[in-house]
């Protein structure tokens, strides 16, 4: 029972429009954050295993004369570098998609057997060659690299002209495909380059190793731009833009 001359007064309907409302804002203006925030470690962890993958392939190169190779011509460049990582010797480029080192945490794509798919690629000019080469197991032998700037190789660190201009590593986006390296040799237009690097894992930027070892994160069309006349891919026109 209520007491004589105490009243007691509940919200109106307005009011708790207003409180849920401000409530809604601040939970959006918290998951904003939470995202931002989650976002940029995700872009940082991926920054440090390019980082660690592309210093693998350097001492390999360094250790063994030429780079390593990827399924484009029947190699594992992830297996190649295991031994440089601490990492363990596996089977094959694809059964790296699940170690840590080897995945980008913004990696969405999936495998047809539902797993991640393995996040990087290695680009395949530091292993074309314009001889006739055997494919592995016996398969019909395969005709020549078609490429800008042939019969040039780049196999060895020492024959890239410009390290700190030219694509080591990038983004993948045919990983669920098995694919472990960009045929950049083949790209002929814009839509090719973007297809290849997936440019939606970092706010429409991905990360880049070169040659040099360094790291940059930036929009695919700073290193694949044939409008404006850049490519990052080809040793031999790296260092003309």
């Amino acid at each position: 029972m209520q007491p004589e001359g105490q009243s007691y007064r509940g919200f109106t309907l307005v009011e708790l429009l207003v409180v849920i409302g401000l409530v809604c804002v601040l939970s959006c203006l918290g998951y904003a954050g939470y995202r931002s925030s989650l976002e940029k470690a995700e872009a940082a962890q991926c920054f440090g295993n390019m980082r660690a993958l592309s210093q693998g392939i350097l001492m390999y190169a360094q250790d063994q004369g030429t780079f390593p190779k990827t399924s484009h011509s029947g190699g594992s460049w992830a297996t190649a570098i295991a031994p440089y990582l601490e990492e363990p010797v596996l089977s094959s480029s694809s059964e790296y998609r699940t170690r840590q080192l080897f995945t980008c945490p913004a990696n969405k794509i999936k495998s047809p057997d539902g797993k991640v798919a393995m996040s990087y690629g290695m680009n395949v000019f530091f292993e074309l060659s314009s001889e006739r080469r055997y494919t592995p197991a016996g398969m019909p032998i395969m005709s020549r690299d078609s490429y800008e700037g042939s019969p040039a190789t780049w196999h060895r660190i020492i024959n890239v002209p410009n390290p700190t201009r030219t694509v080591l590593l990038a983004e993948n986006a045919n990983s669920a495909q098995g694919a472990d390296h960009f045929m950049a040799h083949q790209w002929n237009t814009a839509i090719a380059a973007q297809t290849a690097v997936d440019t939606k894992r970092h706010a429409g930027r991905s990360n880049f190793a070169f040659v040099d070892g360094h790291i940059e994160s930036q929009p695919i069309t700073a290193t694949f731009s044939p409008s404006a006349q850049v490519n990052l891919w080809n040793p031999s026109l790296a260092g003309k833009q």
